[in-house]
């Protein structure tokens, strides 16, 4: 039974009779001391039992037993002092008696205090009530934290493949960075040295123009002295292979610095170019690299021989003879003059 179907029994009307019909004259008048205090008794027990009991416990009909009892005896009452005769102890007790052994098994907590167990019973369905209603506007706020986290998650997603992206760059210049790393040193290298010997080249392309010219010049002079200009011309001539020599292995080294920049160059940007391929056409231009860069250095950097240098030794070996014999028919004309 509900409190609200509880406390609207009838139960508590016909208990409520009893007590009108003791406050009356009449019952004053024709209710003996002994039947009143029994009575007023019950009344007090009866309503302080029905205060204290569990209506979620109580059958419907547990209460109508109750009420039926109370009302035949208040009927009874009633009948005797209507008809102006004294109520007999005996007469209405018994139908008190069967309300309250009814009353006596009815579920009630046990406590000392005075407990009213339907208003108890009625916060507990506020209460109830109440938390329900906070649990909804939880479980609403839950809803929208999870659709916040949800679209957190996917811009951090987002943010994650971003630098993974940026990642994989990454590992890419430096994996690019660690392949060509020596082909740029050997190029700077060569660099330095093609540096060296040009301007070695240059140093002694400089000193032949100088004496060759200061030979020209002493022609134009009263005092020309052959043999001294043919020993400059000699000297000059003499200076022409290790310049030419110098300019040639500034012009090798000069090449070997092109040709490793090149490789530099082509191994750092092969990584971003085979990027967007599939894995298939990535190991094929893998391999075709590995067939290309590695165990072949030798045939790559090849010199290139020249014959130059050959046809230069044999020019210079031609103008130190003719050099010789002009100064041997030099001698001869002027042994003969004396």
């Amino acid at each position: 039974m509900t409190p609200d179907i509880f406390t609207k029994h009838i139960v508590f009307e016909k208990l409520e009779r009893l007590n009108q019909i003791l406050a009356s004259e009449e019952a004053k008048e024709w209710i003996n001391i002994e039947l009143r205090s029994f009575l007023e008794a019950t009344y007090s027990y009866i309503k302080g039992r029905l205060n204290l009991t569990i209506p979620l416990l109580i059958q419907e009909a547990e209460l109508e037993d109750i009420a039926s009892e109370i009302e035949l005896g208040n009927a009874q009452i009633s009948f005797l002092i209507g008809i102006g005769d004294a109520v007999q102890t005996h007469l209405p007790q018994d139908y008190f008696n069967s309300a309250l052994n009814k009353v006596k098994n009815l579920p009630f907590p046990l406590s000392k205090d005075d407990f009213d167990f339907s208003k108890a019973i009625s916060s507990f369905q506020e209460t109830v009530q109440s938390a329900y209603v906070r649990m909804g506007a939880a479980n609403e706020k839950l809803q929208q934290d999870l659709k916040e986290a949800a679209a957190q998650s996917s811009d951090v997603i987002t943010a994650l493949k971003a630098k993974l992206e940026e990642a994989r760059k990454i590992v890419n210049i430096v994996g690019n960075i660690g392949v060509t790393g020596n082909y740029q040193n050997i190029a700077n290298q060569n660099k330095k040295t093609a540096n060296f010997f040009r301007w070695v080249a240059l140093f002694f392309m400089v000193v032949m123009s100088l004496l060759l010219i200061y030979s020209i010049i002493e022609l134009s002079h009263d005092g020309f002295n052959l043999h001294k200009s043919l020993v400059r011309i000699l000297a000059a001539s003499v200076l022409v292979y290790p310049a030419v020599y110098a300019a040639k292995e500034s012009a090798r080294h000069r090449n070997l610095e092109i040709q490793n920049r090149n490789l530099e160059l082509e191994l750092a940007s092969i990584g971003p170019f085979i990027e967007p391929l599939s894995e298939d056409k990535k190991q094929k231009i893998r391999e075709d690299l590995a067939n290309k860069y590695f165990g072949k250095s030798h045939t790559m950097f090849e010199d290139k021989k020249n014959d130059s240098e050959g046809v230069l030794v044999s020019e210079l070996e031609k103008i130190l003879k003719a050099i010789f014999t002009l100064h041997q028919k030099i001698n001869e004309t002027h042994h003969h003059r004396k």
